[in-house]
Order: structure tokens, then C-alpha cells, then sequence
């Protein structure tokens, strides 16, 4: 399933694929040189942040009011290090984990984590509505949220900063027809409902995903039927799904890449300041969080999309309480897919970075310290790209190879269920 997602997520989510650059040799090796120098074995020993990187990694995290890590998405390894990190950073008060999805979908989250058995649970949902949630739908993803729930204190550890994904509407839809009180709106929801799952079914046959139900049917119109009877029935539900489902669709229908974009930024914003407030009033101090979502987002400074995104919006929130965050990017040096990806190959700065480093290890690189230690003409040497990256990351943690989480309910499962002809 994931393949042609996982090309395209690296294409775009890699903060770095460098070209080489006309510098100063003489500058470039001693660049290379200083970040050789921090960089450090790193292992999970007994669950648990292990070697002079591991330690180095953990006792800056430590330190910070805000953690992000930047991944690229459905890999098994991001999952089991951040489940390593929370477990540990618990002890210092971080209790809550905020994560590249709904409000709704992480209310749906917060109920199957409730369940006695959390994983079949969700493995139900999946089944009924494939496609319902993302990233989390893996099995070692959906186990790093059972791992938070189990250590973290909080009634309610999650934190979802984003939108309610397209391939949602056929979930929600059936969670409305289940709330409503009034025959009229739970007979439009379940109307609804049988539409979503046809167009599900007819872009799977076809594999024509903008044969979708959100593509052909969703508009303003039918936003707000969705609202008229949400407020008839006044379920706080029912209206908190409506509102977000709205929100979502702005962003989604957009114009322009930029007001998509900009959108999106803003909901991340929005949804961590409802939290973040809420906390506070509770505590009267500034919760400790920590967030896992892709690499462009998960840095401090601008992207490489041009946008300040929420991890620079955790850097400046820090600071104003007197705090820091903490940036931890995850890559590795080939991603298992259908075929492999070789990063290094088409990224010369990683060759600098990593050179002499035995490809069949992880490593962390401490861009913290490193950049004490590089002066301008090593920058410039190094190039804009390579540059960014350090200033947007603290540590570079680099794996040999990341391999592609478990489908919870494997995709040629529900095509040999649903009798489709591939």
C-alpha cells in the first residue's frame, strides 16, 4: 500500500537533498571533519535511549519545554524511538504527545486506547472504514500510542494539531448517524453514509481515488445540512465534528497552494494553543509536550516549503516561557519500500556528514555542539540547504534503514474481502 506514498513522502519530506557545491575543499573537509567529530553510536537498550548518542540525546531533551521530532512517515523505527523517549521524558514531566492528525480523530484515538483490547479495536474500525485515519492505521505506530497512554498520567495524553483527513468523511458520517436523536438527520447522515461507501468502493475498483466521496460531493451546500442538523440535535459530538470537518474542508478547497498551506499552519496553531491554555489553567504552568510529525513540519526556522511551521512556532513559544525546544530529526541511509531509496546517493552533504560512518549502524549527529565549532566559511561550504538543516535540527539521529510500519488491516486483505480484480 504504502510505496508510491512513501517515494513521494521522501521526495518531499527530506529537508536536505544538497548538490554539490563549487566551495573551498579545504573548508568542506574541515566542516566535515567538526561534524564527524559529534557524531555518535546510538542503540535502544532494553527500550530505552543507549549509547554516548542516546545519553547525549536524552539529557538535551530533557532540558527542553518542547521536543519535536520530524520523521518521514510509516517507518517501524520513528515510532519505537519516540515510545523510547516519551517513557523517559515522562520522568521529567512531559506527559503529553501531539500528533499530525484530527482533533476528532484523536478523540477516536483517546475511545480505542479505552478499549480492553485497543489494537483489535482499532483493527475493527479499519476493517469498516479503511483508510479512516492515517500514519496511525500502522502497527507500530498505533503501539506508540498505547506506549504514551500507559506511561503518561494525563486523562487524555493526545494532542491532534490537524486536520480531518479526506478519506474521513466515511467514519464521521457513520459517527453522526449514530449520535442523532432526531429520524430526519440520522436518515440524511445514513444516506450520506451509503454514498461515501460507494464512492470508497468505486475508486478502489477503479483506482481512481478522485471518484472519492469528499471529491464528488463534498461543498458548502452540504456543509451546511451537516450543520442545520448537527444544531438541531445540539450533541456536543456531533457539533465539534461538523465544525472541524469544516475547517478542514477550507483547507482542503483552498485556491492556492500557499492558502493551503498558510491554512493548515494555522489550525496546527489553533489546536496546540487550545490544549497548551487548557493545561495552564489547570497547572498554572506550561505543560511539557511532546511532537511527532513530518520532517517539514518538525523544525525551528522557515522550511524548505517557505513556511514557518508549527516546530518554529515551538521554538518561539519556548522561549517566551523562559524555556527551549529540542529538535530531533529521524532519516536513515536507505528506506524499505518496494524498491529501495538510497539517500546518500543523491545527497552529497549526507556523504560529508556521515563519511567513515559503517552504513549498517545508527548514528546520532549533535548539530547542537557542531555548530559551535563551524564558522562562516564552513557554511558556506557546506551550502544553504545543509545549513538549514542544522540550524532547523538539534541532533540528526540516522539509521541504516528504515523499514515500512505493518498495515493493521493489510490492504490486499480488504481487496480479496471486497472481491475487487486488481
Amino acid at each position: 500500500m504504502y510505496s508510491k506514498f512513501l517515494v513521494l513522502s521522501m521526495a518531499l519530506c527530506q529537508p536536505l537533498l544538497a548538490r554539490e557545491t563549487t566551495a573551498n575543499p579545504t573548508a568542506l573537509q574541515e566542516a566535515a571533519d567538526i561534524l564527524s567529530k559529534h557524531r555518535y553510536p546510538l542503540t535502544l537498550i532494553d527500550g530505552k535511549p543507549g549509547d554516548r548518542g542516546g545519553q547525549l540525546m536524552l539529557n538535551r531533551a530533557r532540558q527542553a519545554q518542547f521536543v519535536a521530532i520530524g520523521e518521514s512517515h510509516y517507518s517501524k523505527q520513528t515510532p519505537q524511538m519516540v515510545a523510547a523517549l516519551f517513557e523517559q521524558l515522562h520522568q521529567d514531566g512531559f506527559n503529553y504527545l501531539a500528533i499530525e492528525n484530527g482533533r476528532m480523530t484523536t478523540a477516536l484515538f483517546d475511545q480505542l486506547l479505552a478499549s480492553s483490547d485497543p489494537l483489535a479495536a482499532s483493527r475493527n474500525v479499519l476493517s469498516q472504514f479503511y483508510g479512516a485515519y492515517p500514519f496511525y492505521d500502522a502497527v507500530e505506530e498505533f503501539q506508540l500510542l498505547q506506549a504514551v497512554a500507559k506511561v503518561s498520567t494525563a486523562n487524555k495524553p493526545l494532542w491532534g494539531l490537524d486536520q480531518e483527513f479526506a478519506n474521513s468523511w466515511r467514519y464521521f458520517l457513520h459517527r453522526l448517524a449514530t449520535l442523532a436523536k432526531d429520524k430526519e438527520a440520522q436518515a440524511y447522515f445514513e444516506k450520506l453514509q451509503e454514498e461515501a461507501q460507494a464512492c470508497a468502493l468505486q475508486a478502489a475498483r477503479t483506482m481512481n481515488q478522485d471518484l472519492m466521496f469528499f471529491d464528488t460531493r463534498v461543498d458548502q451546500a452540504l456543509l451546511a445540512k451537516l450543520r442545520e442538523y448537527a444544531e438541531r440535535d445540539q450533541h456536543p459530538e456531533m457539533m465539534d465534528i461538523v465544525s472541524e470537518l469544516e475547517k478542514s474542508t477550507r483547507i482542503y478547497q483552498a485556491k492556492t497552494a500557499f492558502e493551503q498551506n498558510d491554512s493548515r499552519l494555522a489550525l496546527f496553531r489553533e489546536n496546540f494553543n487550545y490544549n497548551f491554555k487548557k493545561e495552564m489553567a489547570r497547572t498554572g504552568k506550561p505543560p511539557k509536550v511532546l511532537l511527532k510529525m513530518g520532517s517539514m513540519h518538525s523544525g525551528r526556522g522557515r522550511s524548505r516549503l517557505n513556511y514557518y511551521d508549527i516546530g518554529n512556532y515551538l521554538s518561539e513559544l519556548a522561549q517566551f516561557y523562559d524555556g527551549r525546544s529540542h529538535h530531533i530529526l529521524m532519516l536513515a541511509f536507505v528506506f524499505e519500500s518496494d524498491k529501495d531509496i538510497i539517500l546518500t546517493e543523491d545527497a552529497p552533504f549526507y556523504s560529508h556528514l556521515l563519511a567513515g560512518a559503517a552504513t549498517d549502524k545508527t548514528w546520532m549527529v549533535d548539530f547542537e555542539s557542531a555548530r559551535k565549532e563551524l564558522r562562516q566559511s564552513h557554511l558556506k561550504a557546506l551550502g544553504s540547504e545543509a545549513t538549514n538543516l542544522l540550524f532547523s535540527y538539534d541532533n540528526l539521529v540516522m539509521v541504516p534503514k528504515l523499514h515500512t510500519a505493518k498495515e493493521i488491516v493489510p490492504l490486499q486483505e480488504l481487496i480479496t474481502k471486497l472481491g475487487i480484480n486488481q
